[in-house]
């Protein structure tokens, strides 16, 4: 959802910061779970909550939750990332833009990811 500079406000903010720390505290349940099956496949699973920036209404600022799945060496296979705030400075003015996915959508998403990645293999 894209959002001009008139419309950021501390609710908006509120909900920024709810969404990055729920897909903060949800990447290690994530990892347990996963983990130990692409292990069994002498594949090792990473995932990172990314944030860049220090306010998130302030141009480039941006948060991100990327998941890797890496080779037995430690090279990245494949990467997966969804972007969850930016905010950016255009010609004219500031503007952000927010996930449009429910945190259900979001953990559904990467459990999806997993099991396409498995079935590929």
């Amino acid at each position: 959802m894209k959002y001009k500079q008139k419309d950021f406000s501390q609710e908006l903010l509120n909900k920024i910061e709810q969404f990055e720390q729920s897909l903060k505290d949800y990447v290690p349940a994530f990892l347990a779970k996963y983990r130990p099956v692409l292990e069994g496949e002498k594949l090792e699973l990473e995932a990172e909550f990314v944030r860049e920036g220090e306010e998130p209404f302030k141009p480039g600022y941006r948060s991100e939750l990327s998941i890797g799945v890496l080779d037995g060496t430690g090279e990245l296979l494949d990467l997966h990332t969804i972007p969850i705030w930016e905010c950016t400075r255009s010609f004219v003015s500031v503007k952000g833009e927010l996930i449009d996915e429910s945190i259900e959508d979001v953990h559904l998403e990467l459990k999806e990811y997993i099991e396409e990645w498995m079935e590929s293999e």
